[in-house]
């Protein structure tokens, strides 16, 4: 068991700035390779001007297992109780990345349509925003 701190970040580029308020934590539990997260993410200022592309929260405890031999090992589980503050969109999904220590961040495109990439542009920027609570479990490597 232990602490971990997430952090939001950009797929390409790095933000100009990203403030987390000191409420952002993360938890977990490790038993054998399996690890169980718990996180709540909240910013109090971002400027998106220089990341680009997809929306990533970074900074699990634990390297992700590689997907190996056309396996795709690294399937986790994780979701998303609330997001709210987020720009445009809110996200509504969270795939844990294989061989990592980063999510991506996806979204609805319609209440019944596909899940599409959750981009920077979505980021709220200025004071208060973009608060995520999710929880998962994933396979460490």
């Amino acid at each position: 068991e232990g602490n971990w701190t997430p952090v939001i970040r950009a797929q390409t580029g790095t933000l100009d700035s990203i403030t987390h308020t000191s409420t952002t934590y993360g938890n977990y539990t490790k038993i054998g390779n399996l690890v169980h997260i718990q996180a709540y993410v909240a910013t109090s200022d971002a400027d998106r001007t220089n990341g680009s592309n997809g929306v990533e929260v970074a900074g699990l405890p634990f390297t992700s297992v590689a997907n190996t031999s056309g396996k795709y090992n690294a399937y986790s589980s994780a979701s998303i109780a609330d997001a709210n503050g987020w720009d445009t969109r809110q996200p509504s999904s969270i795939n844990i990345i294989a061989n990592s220590v980063y999510m991506n961040l996806g979204y609805r495109t319609a209440s019944d349509g596909a899940i599409a990439t959750m981009l920077v542009a979505n980021i709220t920027q200025g004071e208060a925003g973009n608060v995520l609570v999710f929880s998962g479990t994933y396979t460490s490597a």
